[in-house]
């Protein structure tokens, strides 16, 4: 099926806009390569390294980013009754987009992407949980790279904060997918009836989609210090 050129452009211009976004974002992370290290947790103490309520946060949110939504081909179908085009997976790029709000736009919440940063800074910067635990970052030669790890770790989380900033996830969530605050009422009904609501969402998933890549790393440390792994049926 032939979609019209003028939807294909303004398919292709959202998801460059997207990609500018991302890009710019990329090359606020510093040069360092995690693959190059493990981590090594330490300690002498036979208290667990961390209190069972932080523990229990933390694997929340090692549930919620293994199950973050990823879709790599959008579909233009054509209605058959209007003839007109329509975005076939809509429904679902809503509902992942719901997915992704947990953890990078509600501050309020517990596996904020914020708050789930700066709690595992702490094992790097020798401010542990437990005085006698110890977090590196060491090479195969057995050298620690721990600080520069976490200088990586911070730039990641700069660039995340860069595409939120040039996002438009408060109207997505605020004024589309959660409720209709007032603030966002006019471009609310303007786009839904223009047509350019499905393109902000799926520009907006492309930058969410890109932001879980920018958190790989804080979630490789999360899940290194969290032992336990879930269990079987």
């Amino acid at each position: 099926m032939e979609i019209p050129p003028e939807i294909r452009t303004r398919l292709r211009n959202c998801e460059a806009e997207a990609l500018a976004i991302l890009n710019d974002a990329e090359g606020l992370i510093t040069d360092f390569n995690p693959a190059r290290v493990d981590f090594r947790v330490t300690s002498s103490s036979p208290l667990p390294l961390m209190p069972f309520e932080l523990q229990a946060q933390s694997l929340t949110f090692i549930i919620r980013y293994d199950h973050l939504p990823e879709f790599k081909d959008f579909v233009a179908g054509r209605h058959p009754k209007t003839g007109l085009y329509y975005l076939n997976e809509i429904d679902k790029i809503r509902a992942a987009l719901n997915e992704y709000r947990t953890i990078f736009f509600n501050n309020k919440d517990g596996i904020y992407y914020g708050r789930i940063t700066n709690l595992y800074q702490q094992a790097f910067l020798a401010e542990p949980f437990e005085a006698s635990m110890r977090f590196a970052a060491i090479d195969a030669n057995d050298v620690d790279h721990s600080a520069d790890f976490l200088e990586h770790l911070k730039s990641r989380k700069k660039a995340i904060q860069h595409t939120i900033t040039h996002s438009d996830f408060d109207f997505i969530f605020n004024g589309v997918l959660q409720h209709s605050d007032g603030t966002h009422s006019m471009r609310m009904v303007k786009a839904y009836t223009d047509g350019s609501l499905a393109y902000t969402l799926l520009k907006n998933f492309i930058l969410a989609q890109g932001m879980k890549e920018f958190l790989r790393e804080h979630y490789r440390v999360i899940n290194t210090l969290n032992f336990p792994t879930m269990g079987p049926l």
